[in-house]
């Protein structure tokens, strides 16, 4: 969707040459110059790394994200933001929506529900948090 992927390129980007530095690093530990265990550890660092560190949650995970919030685009006025990440294997999404202030509390806490019933079928090991807002006048 256009209003947000704008903000994932640079994150892409991002992720797309870390990745490639790691397979790189990855790829030389063939050198004779290196020993074997040494070899060893470092392979085992390099693959074991991105498992430990805070990273994109990535093009599928977005694209499930776009799909549930338009299933679900009748249930709230705007969408204001959404950050995911992935650290290790769970997957961190906030979602903030905008709510027509008419709503009662219980109204919104139904829809957000059943989006985050949505997205947790699309999405293993997901941790979504949606925030609800008031709808701008």
């Amino acid at each position: 969707m256009p209003h947000f992927a704008c903000n994932r390129c640079s994150s892409d980007v991002s992720r797309l040459r870390a990745e490639k530095s790691l397979r790189d690093f990855v790829r030389n530990l063939n050198s004779p110059l290196v020993s074997t265990d040494k070899r060893d550890a470092l392979s085992f660092l390099g693959t074991g790394l991105t498992d430990l560190l805070d990273r994109s949650a990535g093009r599928k995970v977005h694209e499930a994200i776009d799909r549930a919030l338009l299933r679900h685009a009748n249930d709230y006025g705007e969408l204001a933001r959404i950050r995911s990440r992935r650290s290790g294997r769970v997957i961190f999404i906030e979602l903030a929506l905008r709510f027509d202030p008419s709503l009662s509390i219980a109204q919104i806490n139904q829809r957000i529900d059943a989006l985050k019933q949505s997205l947790g079928h699309e999405i293993e090991h997901a941790d979504i948090s949606v925030l609800a807002l008031a709808a701008t006048r």
